[in-house]
Formats: structure tokens, C-alpha cells, sequence
């Protein structure tokens, strides 16, 4: 069992130590600066729809759609590697005797 736990401990380290390193690569910096490209897209294309008189019905769908699509992108490119450096921080700190936290590793 303590080997299983040392492999899953291992492999989570590898994987938040990669995901940590991303926001380092020179693609990365493409990456986001697309996502934001795609989000100003979306912005003004439902500003447009909006000012074409589209059915406040369908506006209220894709708004919700586009908001969903960005919070998506915004999870995957910004969030996912800044958790795990977070996660690989919590678990470089040597553990304070006073203040004892449990690591929430879902974070």
C-alpha cells in the first residue's frame, strides 16, 4: 500500500511540477494571448448581435454560452498552472506546528 501511495505521490508531483512550469514556455505566452484574441471576438460579436436587434431570448443563450466558453478557456490556461504551483508551494512549506493546515489538493 505505502508503495501504491509513494507511485500516486510521485506522479501528482511530476504532473504539478509540468503544469507549474507552462506559464514559462515561450509558446504559453501565445497561447493566453489568443484566448484573449478569442474573447474579445466573442465580446464583439455579441455586441453586435445585441445592436442588430437580435431576440433578447437568443442574446441571453449565447451570452450564457460565451460566458461558459471563456470561464472554460480561462480554467484550462490560467487556472490548471497556477494551481499547480500553488499546490507544489503548500507542499515545499514546512508545516507550521502552531497553525496546522490540511492540503486540499482539489484546489
Amino acid at each position: 500500500m505505502t508503495q501504491l501511495l509513494d507511485e500516486t505521490e510521485r506522479t501528482w508531483i511530476r504532473r504539478s511540477d509540468a503544469l507549474s512550469k507552462l506559464p514559462l514556455m515561450e509558446g504559453f505566452q501565445f497561447l493566453t494571448e489568443e484566448m484573449e484574441w478569442k474573447r474579445q471576438r466573442m465580446e464583439k460579436l455579441l455586441i453586435a448581435r445585441i445592436m442588430g436587434g437580435l431576440a433578447a431570448e437568443a442574446i441571453a443563450i449565447q451570452a450564457a454560452y460565451d460566458r461558459g466558453f471563456v470561464a472554460g478557456m480561462r480554467y484550462a490556461v490560467l487556472d490548471v498552472p497556477e494551481s499547480a504551483a500553488r499546490r507544489l508551494e503548500l507542499r515545499e512549506r514546512p508545516p507550521d506546528p502552531e497553525n496546522e493546515e490540511v492540503e486540499d489538493r482539489w484546489v
